[in-house]
């Protein structure tokens, strides 16, 4: 009986809603600055999902780009991690929190997390590192970017330079359209993304 309870609760955890306010973040949300708006987002974004996952893939994976490049308008340089749901209650964020919150989005309307990885890159003309969320099939890399409305394959973005994309497993190179994994290196951004899907797991 024992046994079943925790491989219920396992798969609870497993099948937990990223995007799932709960008593802690509605006592967050009535602190804020302007807490109705803040409402309001995360209904309208409940609301998209009722409809999103009615579409054929290509449909979501453009729809979910575009619905969270549009929901959160305004970015930040916190360069601080934080989970979908508080990047929906604070209403802005840095290019990591744009594609995380894209890769449980995904997660969340059926997509096989393990073609789902993030890229470091560079912008042509720009100093900072960049990150978005990859879409891995048919050895095809399709990016998903704030920066973009549009979902194209990674080697069409000619103004990017790629450094390396990761998942909870590993980093790796793209070499000839493949992944590579990379040996003997530690990337803090793996650590990172554990710490993340942990957090998202405990409800945060």
């Amino acid at each position: 009986m024992k046994y079943i309870l925790v491989v219920i609760i396992f798969i609870n955890i497993l099948n937990a809603d990223p995007f799932s306010i709960n008593r802690y973040d509605r006592e967050v949300i009535n602190n804020s600055y302007n807490p109705k708006q803040i409402r309001k987002r995360i209904s309208n974004f409940h609301n998209f999902f009722k409809k999103a996952r009615y579409f054929n893939e290509k449909k979501q994976l453009n729809r979910v780009n575009n619905y969270i490049n549009r929901i959160i308008g305004k970015a930040d340089k916190t360069n601080e991690w934080v989970t979908p749901k508080q990047f929906l209650i604070k209403g802005r964020g840095d290019c990591e929190d744009y594609a995380m919150t894209k890769y449980f989005a995904l997660q969340k309307l059926g997509f096989d997390t393990s073609k789902l990885y993030m890229a470091v890159v560079k912008v042509k003309g720009r100093k900072n590192y960049h990150m978005v969320l990859l879409y891995h099939k048919n050895n095809k890399f399709l990016i998903l970017d704030n920066l973009s409305w549009k979902i194209v394959e990674l080697k069409n973005r000619k103004k990017l330079k790629l450094f390396f994309v990761f998942n909870e497993n590993a980093s790796y190179i793209i070499r000839n359209n493949k992944l590579v994994k990379e040996r003997g290196i530690r990337r803090a951004e793996v650590k990172h993304f554990r710490k993340m899907l942990q957090d998202v797991r405990n409800g945060k």
